[in-house]
């Protein structure tokens, strides 16, 4: 990952017209505990699920696999009707089916992964992991992206589209929206790898918009400012300089004479 995370206590700058529409916001900053923070103000706080104190690394959370079960819940329902664009940044540690992110209750589909050299993806009722390819490779840092319409998606990586497909959906799906898996009972995939942050947006993204986030995907978020609000108690008063009487009666030059002296 190219950029410096963000500190905790860090929010959205929603005077940046990229933080539009954001629903969603996990940059995995935490470093420990149990939770990874939302910081949209959606409060779509993420619940860790079998993971320990090691899956926390400096640039993001490790997500074991498909053994390990490891995954993070989230209460947000995703209604398959409406656009809205899944952004994340991921560095697998394998190939075979991996999800990134999704909610999958066997009727409305809404996930993004990969399977080998191919996306793996489902929106609506349509779903597929055999046509469309990634073009990347396991060990390095990529930014995946899926963008729907409402009736049109499009798959890119690192701001580059690799394709489309149509889709039609009846409604929101009845199952909340994890991280590291599609949260689908019958089919299990979760992601072996690391994954530096999660965006969601209730619209299609522009490209434009899209390519300035994977060269700067922290351009949303504003640090927080340490020192508003803060009292300094200085040790002599204001506008007195703490060597006046040396500088006002001999100087500077004087006061280290007496020193070698």
């Amino acid at each position: 990952m190219p950029i410096l995370k963000p500190p905790r206590g860090s929010i959205i700058d929603y005077s940046n017209p990229i933080s539009r529409g954001l629903v969603g916001c996990w940059i995995m900053n935490e470093g420990t505990g149990s939770k990874v923070y939302d910081l949209s103000g959606n409060h779509y706080d993420g619940t860790l699920t079998d993971m320990e104190e090691v899956d926390w690394r400096p640039e993001g959370l490790y997500f074991g696999g498909w053994t390990s079960n490891d995954h993070a819940i989230t209460p947000y329902y995703p209604d398959l009707r409406d656009p809205f664009t899944l952004l994340y940044n991921i560095k697998y540690s394998s190939t075979g089916d991996n999800q990134l992110i999704g909610s999958h209750d066997g009727s409305n589909r809404c996930y993004l992964g990969i399977y080998v050299d191919k996306f793996s993806y489902g929106a609506g009722d349509s779903f597929d992991n055999t046509t469309i390819t990634h073009g990347f490779s396991v060990g390095e840092w990529h930014q995946l992206c899926l963008k729907c319409s409402g009736t049109i998606a499009a798959l890119c990586v690192d701001g580059v589209l690799r394709g489309f497909f149509s889709y039609t959906s009846s409604g929101a799906s009845t199952l909340p929206l994890w991280l590291g898996d599609r949260n689908y009972s019958a089919s299990r995939a979760n992601v072996t790898g690391t994954i530096g942050y999660a965006y969601i947006y209730d619209h299609y993204v522009r490209e434009s918009n899209e390519n300035s986030l994977y060269f700067d995907p922290y351009q949303i978020i504003k640090q927080p400012d340490y020192h508003k609000n803060t009292t300094y108690f200085l040790p002599f008063p204001i506008g007195v300089h703490p060597f006046s009487s040396l500088l006002t009666h001999g100087g500077m030059q004087d006061f280290t004479g007496g020193i070698n002296a």
